[in-house]
């Protein structure tokens, strides 16, 4: 049965933000003292990093008084926690081996990930994922929606009598891109409906067309460009990539480690059978 480490988007997240001091090797300060334990900026980056995504979103040097007093609170609570015999709880003894494993577990993978996603895989992994996507034409075009053929032939005399096509879209067009003039942005043919991705493909840029029907209603379009679509860029593909080359090198150390590992699984997930009902006298 293959393995799947279904945590991969966590140890992602985790490899953008370890602390800075960690990283880049520099001095790590001391910036407090209680009762003779240190804090240092490294133990400030710690508790900055688990913040919730609203606070970390700000920058570290407006939380860091918040975030020490917040260190040195843990540590008074902690030691005396200690005094107390807490720290020799079952409970605790547990959950500490738990979080040892897990900060191994994650340190080890993201080495493992790392290590995988050189430069010359990811660029492997590219040239797989664009090879067979063929060139395509897309267009860009507004459109004005009305309800009926009348009223679309009134937005066709109008437009090629000089008036802005974008203005008239959001002074009468019914449909969601009025209010940004009818705008729809580039698309390929097979996103729209085909008798206004025929009528629109047809045009010359600047060219407006005749009324077209669909069963949104009646429809006067405008051309504004058309160009040629290759595969995407490798900055575009890059992330999810990355996370195909981290996932199958993840899988595949797992898979390696449970196959030459004695594994005995000792419970049995069976749902348990429903009593058998007695018959009725």
């Amino acid at each position: 049965m293959k393995f799947r480490y279904i945590a991969l988007p966590a140890l992602l997240t985790a490899m953008l933000v370890l602390p800075v001091s960690a990283q880049d090797g520099g001095e790590d300060k001391i910036v407090a003292v209680v009762n003779g334990q240190e804090i240092r900026a490294s133990d400030v980056q710690l508790a900055f990093d688990a913040l919730p995504e609203q606070y970390s979103s700000s920058p570290i040097e407006n939380l860091y008084e918040p975030l020490i007093n917040q260190i040195i609170d843990r540590k008074l609570v902690s030691s005396l926690a200690r005094e107390q015999g807490l720290d020799k709880e079952d409970k605790i003894i547990q959950q500490r081996i738990y979080a040892e494993e897990s900060l191994l577990r994650d340190t080890y993978l993201l080495q493992l990930i790392d290590d995988a996603a050189t430069e010359e895989v990811m660029q492997a992994a590219y040239q797989r994922r664009i090879k067979g996507i063929e060139p395509t034409e897309e267009v860009h075009a507004r459109h004005i929606l009305v309800k009926t053929e009348e009223e679309a032939i009134a937005v066709k005399t109008r437009a090629d009598a000089g008036e802005d096509f974008g203005e008239l879209a959001g002074e009468l067009s019914t449909g969601p891109s009025g209010p940004r003039g009818g705008d729809l942005g580039f698309f390929l043919k097979e996103q729209m409906v085909p008798p206004f991705a025929e009528t629109a493909f047809a045009l010359e840029v600047g060219g407006i067309s005749d009324p077209v029907k669909t069963d949104f209603g009646w429809h006067v379009i405008k051309l504004e460009d058309r160009r040629i679509k290759g595969p995407p860029p490798f900055a575009e593909l890059e992330s999810t990539l990355k996370s195909e080359v981290a996932r199958a090198a993840v899988n595949t150390e797992l898979e390696r480690l449970r196959t030459s590992a004695k594994i005995e699984l000792l419970y049995n997930m069976a749902a348990p059978a429903e009593p058998a009902t007695p018959p009725a006298e």
